[in-house]
């Protein structure tokens, strides 16, 4: 070979593209991120935070974790949009999920359901995937494609969704108004997300919150009504009350109220608060109501003496009970049968097998997480959007005749399954790192083993108006690290 040749290799395009790597590895300017591992070797960048091993299987090096989830933390030094996370596993458990950690304390992920074994052994009819990768298998073979299905309006209740949501326009025949605003002697605890109906009426929320200053920083309350669209209609927010300490010390009732005048639909009620801010109590006008996913009663110490039981009443494929108190252990009814919560922070998993479940809960010091919706009557009840697909008896047994799925496309590598996830990663926290979460759930949930995962992360591609931007930000850090 040219000794110039060999020069230019050796010397130039070895660094060259050693550089070229080093610079797409550390800062990702075209936008992608990758890490991958089959866990033959430690990872520079992926770490295992939960307690599993390793084995050698045909030539293969598994990870073999025990329990139902495993956590695997990976080290990036950016913020980015999405996360592509696919992995290749063998379990017996009914669904696989994948997803990120939301949020540390307390916890929270962001899951999407990668492998259903009810859903690949359902024979309804299936469509071809559409352009936002939604699949749709229906009990009869109504709809050609998803964009028939989806002018037809199917009522929620005949449609269950995986990894999306289905929420056609809405409007209750025979609805009647309510004159005057209803009042609930119900403490809840925390954020809550609220459905109602508006039948066009004159409307109206008050909710009566108190900071009970049992940890440290302030708390704020926000509130805030959205429509169908997305669009805010109303916002407001409450200071915190100037107690910014864990003293212990609840603080003074506070209202927060929305009066106005609605079109017909459906409409979303956020409380953004923390865990310190009790609400005591709420009016409202709306007739039909629902919250989703959580219901935090809240204990009434610092506000009165007795705590009255409360009833709720919703559906959901299943529900879990947890209290933070050992006041709060106790027997609580669900669909009348009782179900003992027997220690505080335990979660107490509960299947449901009715179309609208009650729930009769003696001391309200308990956090009821379900996949669904609830509310505090029996006639409050609506349901705004569908439910989770369960399996194929659940269908039958609400009268679905329809499942929505989207980025849901599992396939199997002999007695192994390949899946994916395609994950938002707006507001998670990314701080030097992002933790990656695969769990199992139903079925035989022993032992399973991952052979592989492989991560990329997205983000907007590095041109000159970002470039510009970073540098920026940096000059104005460093400009203020050295003016102190």
């Amino acid at each position: 070979m040219n000794s110039r040749v060999l020069f230019f290799i050796l010397c130039v395009a070895v660094p060259l593209a050693a550089l070229v790597w080093l610079v797409d590895k550390e800062f990702a300017p075209r936008g992608i991120w990758e890490a991958k591992t089959g866990f033959a070797k430690p990872s520079n960048v992926i770490r295992i935070l939960d307690d599993a091993s390793f084995i050698k299987e045909a030539g293969k090096h598994l990870l073999s974790v025990p329990g139902q989830s495993v956590s695997l933390e990976i080290e990036n030094s950016h913020t980015f949009l999405s996360a592509r996370l696919v992995a290749l596993w063998r379990t017996n458990a009914d669904v696989v999920e994948m997803g990120v950690l939301a949020r540390k304390d307390p916890p929270l992920t962001k899951m999407k359901v990668v492998y259903h074994r009810a859903l690949e052994a359902l024979s309804w009819k299936k469509t071809a995937p559409d352009s936002e990768d939604r699949v749709l298998w229906q009990k009869n073979d109504t709809f050609q494609t998803i964009q028939d299905f989806s002018r037809a309006a199917i009522p929620a209740e005949k449609v269950l969704a995986v990894n999306t949501e289905y929420a056609p326009p809405l409007e209750l025949e025979g609805y009647t108004p309510r004159r005057d605003p209803r009042r609930y002697d119900v403490s809840l605890r925390g954020p809550q997300t609220i459905f109602f109906y508006s039948g066009g009426e004159e409307m109206q929320w008050k909710f009566v919150a108190q900071d009970m200053n049992r940890h440290d920083g302030a708390d704020e309350v926000g509130m805030r009504i959205l429509g169908r669209d997305g669009h805010i209609v109303f916002e407001d927010h409450l200071a915190d009350d100037g107690e910014i300490w864990g003293s212990g010390r609840p603080g003074k009732l506070r209202e927060m109220i929305w009066k106005g005048v609605l079109p017909a639909g459906v409409y979303r009620l956020e409380l953004q608060a923390s865990d310190d801010i009790f609400f005591r109590r709420m009016e409202t006008a709306a007739q039909k109501f629902v919250f989703q996913y959580v219901v935090y009663l809240a204990d009434t110490s610092g506000f009165r003496a007795v705590s009255p039981a409360v009833k709720l009443y919703g559906r959901a494929n299943s529900l879990s009970l947890r209290t933070p108190h050992a006041e709060g252990v106790q027997t609580v009814a669900v669909e009348g049968i009782p179900v003992a919560v027997l220690k505080a922070n335990q979660s107490y998993p509960v299947e449901t097998r009715e179309s609208l479940t009650e729930i009769a809960v003696p001391t309200p010091d308990l956090k009821i997480d379900f996949d669904g919706f609830f509310t505090f009557s029996s006639d409050a009840f609506f349901l705004p959007k569908s439910i989770g697909f369960s399996d194929l008896e659940h269908a039958e047994r609400f009268g679905a005749e329809y499942v929505l799925a989207k980025d849901y496309h599992p396939f199997r590598v002999g007695d192994f399954v390949r899946g994916s996830a395609e994950i938002s990663l707006k507001d998670i926290d990314q701080t030097g790192s992002l933790v990656v979460v695969m769990a199992q759930k139903g079925g035989k949930t022993d032992r399973w083993q991952v052979d592989d995962l492989h991560v990329t992360l997205l983000r907007d591609p590095l041109d000159f108006f970002r470039l510009r931007e970073m540098l920026s930000v940096r000059m104005k850090a460093l400009f203020q690290r050295f003016s102190l």
